[in-house]
């Protein structure tokens, strides 16, 4: 039986219900060793996210991964998700999901910091899955540009291309008034821009758009 290459992997998100799914699901991949989970600020507060992260990584017997705590605010401005979703992170989308009240032992680190550390003390090139903002991926890249030699490759949720955006979902400007943004990359532009210029210095960025998320579906057959 030929053997099967496992991705090393830093799982970046927002706090977001769909990104734990994912992380869940991933988890429980053997294709994939999830080095390090960094948080970005975006759905979540990632400070006050961390405690709630690390009860489900030990209800998921993962609590030996390095969790990463990115800064509350953009790099640039002041754009947010309106608070009536972020509380909802505050509280791990309770009652629907429910974790135990004790908090295990567990150390966080900052964000960008692991992600340097994560990718430069690694054998094999390391993928980056991000799922929420850039901003985390912006900062690791303003501490040490030279990651992008040992990253295999950045896979972004995030942008549409050829569809509208997805802010007018919310009644009220600015949500209302943008037709074109992408909540993940209109959270924090400036870090996109940045990421996204790395490309041009060697970064392989694979993008999913809405163009592609908005055609996707998942259900009970595809678990």
């Amino acid at each position: 039986m030929p053997h099967q290459y496992v991705t090393p992997l830093i799982f970046d998100d927002d706090g977001s219900q769909d990104g734990m799914t994912a992380l869940a699901f991933m988890l429980a991949n053997p294709k994939f060793d999830i080095q390090a989970i960094t948080i970005s600020q975006g759905i979540a507060n990632p400070p006050s996210f961390a405690n709630d992260l690390a009860r489900m990584l030990s209800r998921l017997d993962a609590s030996n991964i390095s969790i990463g705590i990115g800064r509350s605010t953009p790099l640039v401005g002041n754009n947010a998700f309106p608070d009536f979703i972020r509380d909802g992170a505050d509280t791990f989308w309770s009652p629907f999901v429910k974790l135990s009240t004790e908090i295990p032992s567990f150390t966080t680190r900052n964000a960008a910091e692991l992600i340097v550390e994560t990718i430069n003390k690694s054998p094999e090139p390391v993928a980056i899955l991000a799922t929420g903002s850039l901003t985390n991926i912006a900062e690791a890249l303003r501490l040490d540009p030279g990651i992008i030699d040992n990253i295999s490759v950045l896979q972004v949720m995030g942008g549409a291309i050829f569809v509208p955006g997805n802010l007018p979902v919310l009644p009220d400007p600015p949500y209302s008034t943008n037709s074109v943004a992408e909540f993940n990359i209109w959270v924090d532009p400036v870090a996109a821009q940045e990421v996204f210029a790395a490309g041009e210095q060697g970064l392989k960025i694979q993008l999913t758009p809405l163009d592609a998320t908005n055609q996707t579906e998942f259900n009970r057959q595809d678990q």
